[in-house]
């Protein structure tokens, strides 16, 4: 077998008889790596059913089972285990990690999930999406296997201190018998690059809050009362897997230069729906030289199979168009220009969502962040990924032409 190094501050998730286990960090912090390779790792012991939930996991394996099978390589132990699209099996001790979502298109799958038998380890990922206790009391109870420690373990970003895991496992202290495990990217150093750390230094310096909530993994006291939009609204429409779309649109706001002190490139997938609905389908935003964030977003149109790239040129000017043609010379695009200020291109998007017909698909953390910390105040740093949302939503919904209603009959 392989020999693979973890931080000794996961080794309580291992060393403690705790049931519950709450495992917290921001970017870069290396504890999904942590996390994927204890649980492999567990499965060498007898008879364990480990069960793996997101909020909504409908393509395991696409999604998340890649990153298990990517330990059991660097373990060099992958032979030895029976891979599926939902389960992974140790084919000698009988251990199995099921991968199942908590919700399955609009409904609960809380009922199947109890009735799953043997149950000795759960693991929430992503646990910041679940937002009602309830459900989670529900699952919880099913994780009783006889004779053995049973653990339920939650792996989230932190979220608001309104959500109910800060309410009850850190509102009033950290619990005796709850194991608490919190990392940061100063944890992880030795595996991320320069320029992911130069990132979070010039985040630091531009957006101190941002940097505590998304970089330190700090709990968030909630929305900018002057943003236009709330976490509320926004997790209200989220759905989990989109609809049929009658267009989609890849929208860029560029940066024209790509040092660590430059803007990030606004890049987020737009789709319509048949019930004229905005569907947001993917936020790929970055720091990128203007080549990549082409190259990105002609990579998004294809995936999507989108119906054109548009791009603001008040930044970019032809740039946006010269490069994309050195990348693809025949992929569709328009170009669009701003004659009104941020804050006034936003309001009406942001409308779509208060009237319900806006939809994340999945979740976008640094889109949602900014979009409910925005002021639009005078001096406020550019939001990037608001506005390719906007310009995306501006294509799709608000560009579309009314349809014409006649009440017509024969008498």
């Amino acid at each position: 077998m392989a020999k693979i190094s973890l931080n000794k501050i996961y080794a309580p998730l291992v060393a403690s008889d705790n049931r519950y286990s709450i495992v917290t960090g921001g970017r870069g912090s290396g504890k999904s790596f942590a996390i994927t390779t204890l649980l492999c790792l567990m499965m060498l012991e007898k008879n364990r059913t480990i069960l793996f939930l997101r909020q909504t996991l409908t393509s395991a394996h696409i999604s998340i089972i890649p990153e298990f099978t990517e330990k059991l390589d660097m373990l060099g132990i992958s032979d030895q285990f029976h891979i599926t699209k939902t389960e992974i099996v140790h084919k000698t001790t009988g251990s199995i990690i099921l991968f199942r979502g908590i919700q399955t298109g609009s409904k609960s799958n809380t009922a199947n999930l109890k009735s799953i038998n043997g149950v000795s380890v759960m693991v929430v990922d992503e646990a910041e999406e679940l937002t009602d206790e309830e459900t989670f009391d529900r699952i919880d109870l099913s994780v009783r296997q006889q004779g053995i420690v049973n653990k339920v373990i939650l792996v989230m970003n932190p979220s608001r201190v309104d959500h109910w895991v800060f309410k009850r496992f850190f509102k009033d202290g950290k619990l005796d018998d709850v194991t608490y495990i919190h990392t940061t990217f100063q944890d992880n150093l030795k595996n991320l690059d320069e320029g992911f750390i130069s990132q979070l230094k010039r985040l630091k310096e531009t957006n101190i809050k941002k940097y505590n909530h998304l970089v330190l993994g700090e709990w968030s006291d909630g929305d900018s009362d002057f943003a236009l939009w709330t976490d509320d609204l926004i997790n209200g429409l989220r759905i989990s897997e989109r609809p049929p779309m009658k267009r989609i649109v890849v929208a860029i706001d560029p940066a024209v230069t790509s040092k660590d002190t430059s803007d990030e490139t606004g890049i987020v997938v737009c789709g319509l729906g048949f019930d004229n609905h905005l569907y947001v389908l993917e936020d790929a935003s970055g720091t990128y030289t203007p080549m990549d964030w082409c190259t990105k977003a002609v990579m998004l149109y294809r995936k999507w199979e989108a119906d054109r790239i548009i791009g603001e040129v008040n930044n970019g000017g032809d740039l946006i168009e010269t490069v994309l043609r050195t990348v693809d010379k025949n992929i569709p695009y328009k170009s669009v220009h701003a004659t009104r200020d941020k804050l006034t291109r936003a309001e009406p998007v942001a409308s779509v969502y208060e009237q319900g017909k806006a939809h994340h698909v999945g979740r976008f953390l640094e889109l949602e962040y900014e979009m409910t910390t925005w002021e639009g105040k005078k001096g406020e740093k550019s939001p990037n990924r608001i506005d390719a949302l906007v310009w995306g939503a501006t294509e799709t919904v608000l560009g579309m032409e009314k349809e014409i209603e006649i009440d017509f009959s024969f008498i």
